[in-house]
């Protein structure tokens, strides 16, 4: 069960489903700040009418929502920032300002934005506890991660590799957003048809990125195919092209490792 817990990176593959899932949580975040400096006006009168702050106040209150959540999604997103600060800070920020904007907004009277947050916040708390190594998530924090903390994490693990979910949840999640693609693409729409139709969206993107984490914890492996398949590719396809050695290089930047070389403990 140990070797479930270590994830100072684990398999290729496992540590691209969870960057995935990163990236789309990050994605919809920076959505919502986006429309909301775009509709910066209306929010700041809205919040004085239901909060009665005074114009200075809301625009702070925005201003922080909005600046928190940008420097919480970019230390997510850039390994050099993750790993020096590590995942669990900026994933309770989100989380906290996520829950803020739903008591703000009232998003808890419409059942498919509890679901959505409901999703992101499952996914942040994955992300929070099982991206980057425990040394690292102990440092950002400033306590020691042991006993119940990594038996969690062992736990997580041991049950997404029995259930084989890297073979499971990627076609599921690949078939949903086609389907949300051609079913609510909103960014046709304009008015309450966009509102409607981009909600349901961002919920099935949502989903997709929490199955996407929980994927990427799946250690079983026999079920590595991506990673053989690269291997495979490296070690009897070798050329020198200039296409080949880009790959090379960027495949080296995200994983750490150079494919079709044996791998030391």
């Amino acid at each position: 069960m140990a070797s479930l817990v270590d994830n100072g990176g684990g398999k290729g593959g496992s540590r691209f489903a969870v960057d995935i899932g990163t990236a789309l949580v990050a994605t919809l975040f920076l959505n919502e700040v986006w429309l909301r400096i775009r509709s910066f006006h209306s929010h700041r009168i809205y919040l004085n009418a239901i909060l009665g702050f005074g114009s200075g106040a809301s625009i702070a209150l925005l201003g922080l929502l909005s600046l928190a959540q940008v420097v919480s999604c970019a230390v997510l997103v850039l390994p050099n920032l993750y790993k020096r600060m590590g995942t669990a800070v900026p994933s309770v920020a989100l989380g906290a300002t996520l829950a803020v904007e739903m008591l703000l907004y009232h998003g808890f009277n419409d059942a498919e934005l509890t679901v959505k947050a409901f999703m992101i916040e499952a996914t942040l708390f994955m992300i929070g506890l099982l991206r980057g190594d425990a040394r690292i998530r102990s440092n950002a924090i400033g306590t020691p991660l042991h006993g119940r903390a990594l038996a969690i994490e062992a736990r997580i693990r041991e049950v997404c590799t029995r259930l084989h979910l890297r073979l499971v949840l990627p076609p599921i999640s690949f078939i949903m957003v086609l389907r949300s693609m051609f079913c609510h693409n909103f960014w046709w729409y304009s008015g309450t048809a966009f509102e409607i139709k981009r909600t349901s969206f961002c919920t099935c993107i949502s989903q997709c990125a929490f199955m996407s984490v929980v994927s990427g914890q799946d250690r079983s492996a026999r079920l590595n195919i991506t990673d053989k398949a690269i291997d495979f590719a490296y070690q009897r396809l070798r050329t020198h092209t200039i296409l080949f050695s880009w790959a090379r290089r960027a495949h080296m930047l995200l994983f750490r490792y150079v494919p079709g070389k044996r791998k030391h403990i």
